[in-house]
């Protein structure tokens, strides 16, 4: 009544939450990172080894392609890999009696989803474990991997306003991107690269020491430094999702370049060949699964002064808008410019504490239309939205530009990545513990077509009705009383079942009085919030093909 315990089946909510799963560590880059393991049955079993298909899967830092075999480390390799089972996690039950749900909450419910063929007895059995984005009385829109509330104005039309995570949550949802102290061994070009001026140095490959008293020089992130590896740094390729389709055969319509177009070659692959591609190909075949280029980002590092008064600069920008963090001896400054601006304007300044300029750990971070400047993991320096918020309008046409455009090319040109960047100027130091992460994108479907799946900008939204609304009958639906309605999305976008997909309307009007219309989840269908995670894989401390029952105290936490 108070607590329970559930496992995590599947990945929907990876990697903020595991199911079955294979952990690696890179042999080149030593970054450790986890892998789907799908199961026929998405059941909690702690399966020795993998069977069947030799698995495709790459390290989402560095790009590096598990090898088939390692006679050395036989764990490492792509086949016969250790498996683990999912997460196991408890759920506040009690909670939702005593106060609402809230917003980006981790939930876990009674699945309002069911297909025809199962007996109607079955349906709404299922326990689901997704994130709650909206709530009752809301009309929910994602856009450009956002959420966005709206709300009819003066003269009965949408406003959509942008929905802000708090910190804890945000924390938990950032995603590598590339973190230069994980460099690899071999055939890795540095993606930080000094595009002008003069005066940095990598001699030690995970630092960056600059010296030029006289003028300055800036390293820009090239995200297509190493283009022979599997790495696509600014978009929300997740490593754990290459492996959604192992043991299956596919089709797949092979690209073969003529000109300066692709025309497709189809033909059969079997199990046995499914190394040699992933989930994430460029190749356009039935399981084929898109990449959006993510703006929101987060860049941290490690800055020490050795002398001169110069400053520091670090830049991001996002869809034409352009950040710039400055650190002065005893000031730091955030800067904006902005499309049509002739110059760019002073956010705010802050001075700062006393010995703060000795190794300074600094943040640059711009999410959810929020840039924020951070300091020794204080927050100095803020947007508002005065200073900066989200163009809905312009947002949405640039959204109707990329339904047109139908492939992952046209998508990039649209949306475009962001920049990075980090400049000096007349002084003397390093930056060492360089990372860039990223926010969870909410994708808009499984593919690049235009489709009014629920909550699209293209359907306008979906709205979500209080506890005692009262519907209208009409030819869809019989007249009833609402529950209270909430809509939920898995963290990983592109590979969850959630909210967005379900077509099918919750009746049980003739049992419980109850009725909702699709890709809703009814209040009374809540089960509790999702809070701590008691027992995450365990350790094989025997051989590898017992099960993991040492617990990772290490990975024991709190679901945020």
């Amino acid at each position: 009544f108070v607590v329970e315990a559930f496992v995590i089946p599947t990945g929907s909510m990876a990697p903020t939450l595991l199911g079955a799963h294979i952990r690696l560590r890179c042999q080149e880059c030593g970054y450790q990172f986890d892998v789907n393991y799908g199961t026929a049955n998405h059941d909690d079993s702690d399966a020795p080894k993998a069977s069947g298909a030799i698995l495709s899967m790459h390290c989402p830092n560095c790009g590096h392609q598990v090898p088939k075999n390692d006679a050395k480390d036989p764990a490492q390799a792509s086949t016969n890999t250790p498996v683990f089972y999912g997460d196991r996690i408890l759920v506040l039950k009690y909670l939702y009696l005593f106060e609402e749900p809230r917003r980006w909450d981790v939930v876990v419910f009674k699945s309002p989803y069911h297909t025809t063929p199962k007996a109607r007895g079955d349906w709404y059995t299922q326990n689901y474990i997704k994130r709650l984005v909206g709530k009752p009385g809301e009309t929910i829109m994602l856009l450009d991997g956002d959420v966005y509330v709206g709300h009819e104005n003066q003269d009965k039309k949408m406003d959509f306003q942008i929905q802000r995570k708090p910190r804890v949550i945000q924390d938990a949802l950032w995603r590598i991107m590339y973190d230069n102290d994980y460099y690899p061994k071999t055939e890795w070009a540095q993606p930080w690269k000094q595009v002008d001026g003069s005066g940095w140095k990598n001699d030690d490959k995970r630092v960056f020491d600059f010296e030029n008293t006289a003028s300055g020089g800036t390293l820009r992130f090239d995200p297509s430094a190493n283009p022979t590896r599997s790495w696509q740094p600014f978009t929300d390729r997740l490593a754990y999702d290459e492996t959604m389709r192992q043991g299956q055969s596919l089709y797949i319509d092979e690209p073969i370049r003529q000109g300066d177009h692709v025309v497709l070659r189809h033909h059969n692959v079997e199990d046995n060949d499914f190394y040699a591609t992933d989930a994430y190909s460029d190749t356009k075949f039935n399981f084929h699964m898109p990449r959006w280029n993510v703006t929101d980002l987060k860049l941290t590092f490690f800055y020490t002064r050795e002398r001169g008064d110069g400053p520091l600069e670090a830049t991001v920008t996002k869809l034409g808008h352009t950040f710039t963090a400055t650190i002065h001896p005893d000031t730091v400054e955030l800067w904006h410019q902005a499309p049509g601006w002739s110059d760019r304007k002073l956010v705010g300044q802050q001075k700062l504490k006393a010995g703060a300029n000795r190794a300074m750990k600094v943040d640059l971070i711009n999410v959810d239309y929020r840039v924020t400047v951070r300091i020794n993991d204080d927050d100095v320096i803020a947007t508002t939205d005065v200073d900066y918020q989200p163009n809905v309008e312009e947002i949405r046409k640039l959204h109707d530009l990329r339904g047109q455009g139908g492939d992952y090319l046209s998508t990039k040109t649209i949306f475009p990545p962001p920049t990075v960047s980090i400049s000096a100027d007349q002084q003397a130091g390093s930056v060492s513990h360089v990372s860039l992460w990223r926010d969870v994108y909410y994708t808009p479907g499984q593919d690049y077509q235009q489709q009014k799946y629920a909550a699209s900008p293209e359907s306008g939204g979906i709205y979500l009705h209080h506890k005692g609304d009262k519907i209208e009958a009409d030819a869809s639906h019989p007249a009833y009383i609402s529950d209270d309605e909430y809509f939920v999305l898995g963290d990983n976008s592109i590979l969850s079942a959630d909210a967005r997909f379900w077509d099918d309307d919750v009746d049980l009007l003739t049992d419980e009085g109850l009725y909702a219309a699709s890709h809703r989840v009814p209040g009374r269908f809540m089960i509790g919030k999702a809070f701590f995670v008691y027992w995450p894989a365990g350790f094989r401390p025997f051989s590898e093909n017992m099960p993991g029952i040492v617990p990772n105290f290490n990975d024991m936490r709190f679901i945020h």
